[in-house]
């Protein structure tokens, strides 16, 4: 079993690095910087040059790798990136996505919720059923991306925990998905009965 405090750490370096990008005072350096990683996306660890050396100055010793494969907290925590920088695209500086959110985003499955209404609902549904059962870590972040990108283009003020989102990947990326299934689920099938009123008019 994974020491709690090695998953915390997780949680917390993708938090302490969000929260370095968007206090960047240079607006230009801030926007290379998200370019780089959303360049990143679906190029293997080898050729991530742009974006290797922010990445591993940032990480903590003992989270590299020692391999040509990627560590679980090089890959989850690279990947919670590159999604909060798909987010950015487009966007001026907004509130820090590293800071707390209310207790309604304590995961994904919460903020895919707060977009889980009318005649979509269905087509979401299928998105989120087809990513939590996945097997691969990397099929996983294929579905986040497109879902982040959903989350992103709707109208509904829905927030994403960008360390939170790393912490569960990071648990993804060492085998236990069950416990990242269960609990996406249950927030994003949890009965909102403000939201079943709205939907059922």
């Amino acid at each position: 079993m994974i020491a709690e405090s090695e998953k915390r750490k997780v949680l917390k370096t993708t938090k302490r690095i969000i929260s370095y990008i968007e206090n960047i005072s240079d607006e230009s350096k801030r926007k290379a910087i998200l370019a780089r990683l959303r360049n990143s996306i679906n190029k293997p660890l080898s050729e991530k040059f742009d974006v290797l050396p922010f990445l591993f100055e940032n990480l903590p010793g003992e989270f590299l790798g020692t391999t040509d494969e990627a560590s679980s907290e090089e890959k989850s925590i690279l990947s919670a990136l590159q999604l909060y920088a798909l987010s950015k695209q487009g966007k001026g500086r907004t509130q820090n996505e590293g800071d707390d959110v209310p207790d309604k985003f304590l995961s994904f499955g919460a903020s895919l919720r707060a977009i889980r209404e009318g005649d979509k609902m269905e087509a979401l549904d299928r998105r989120f059923n087809a990513m939590i059962t996945s097997d691969d870590f990397s099929e996983w972040v294929v579905h986040l991306r497109h879902l982040v990108k959903l989350i992103k283009s709707s109208e509904k003020n829905a927030r994403v925990d960008y360390p939170r989102l790393a912490e569960d990947l990071f648990w993804i990326a060492r085998g236990y998905k069950t416990n990242v299934r269960l609990q996406w689920s249950r927030d994003y099938y949890r009965m909102n009965f403000k939201g079943e009123e709205e939907n059922e008019k």
